[in-house]
């Protein structure tokens, strides 16, 4: 099939499917998180909007960005010691025989994160955000009868020099 930019057409639909990887600061590449159920990328966009006085009804004149931001949702099943350190917000503190985590002692885990999208069905896309911090979002269930989650949240940050929250590409089929 032709690569395809525009509308419409089918082979843009899109079944999402791939590989969430994480890298510390101070690391010096991404570790894979295993399988991640949900990723999700919400932007916020404050805006302030101004209204004409000049006549009786109010109009809508102008509207302009007062802040922008960014979190990623993610929902990993892997209970790797790596995805529990971001689970229990944990520093490491032995990895040789036993995993030992401290937990409560890195409640800011810098990082960056990156997405390949190895989907069958639509264009694969690829996210980088390459400044993050990840906390944990929801309670961590260690008695269940359903499979075992760990839910991140991202917030994501704007480079200080280029302003630019990350990446994304595309090849499509």
């Amino acid at each position: 099939m032709p690569i395809s930019l525009t509308s419409p057409n089918t082979d843009n639909y899109y079944v999402g499917k791939g590989i969430l990887s994480v890298q510390f600061v101070g690391e010096s590449g991404y570790v894979d998180m295993g399988n991640v159920t949900s990723l999700e990328f919400t932007p916020g966009v404050k805006k302030l909007e101004h209204f004409s006085s000049r006549i009786g009804t109010k109009r809508k004149d102008k509207v302009v960005v007062q802040s922008l931001e960014a979190t990623l949702k993610i929902v990993a099943e892997e209970w790797t010691a790596r995805n529990m350190q971001m689970a229990l917000v944990a520093d490491m503190l032995s990895s040789t025989g036993t995993v030992t985590l401290d937990i409560m002692t890195a409640p800011l885990r810098g990082c960056a994160i990156k997405f390949v999208g190895t989907n069958d069905i639509g264009p694969k896309w690829s996210l980088t955000f390459p400044i993050c911090t990840l906390t944990p979002s929801a309670a961590l269930g260690t008695i269940t009868d359903e499979w075992g989650k760990i839910e991140l949240t991202a917030d994501c940050f704007a480079d200080p020099v280029t302003g630019s929250f990350g990446t994304a590409s595309a090849t499509f089929p």
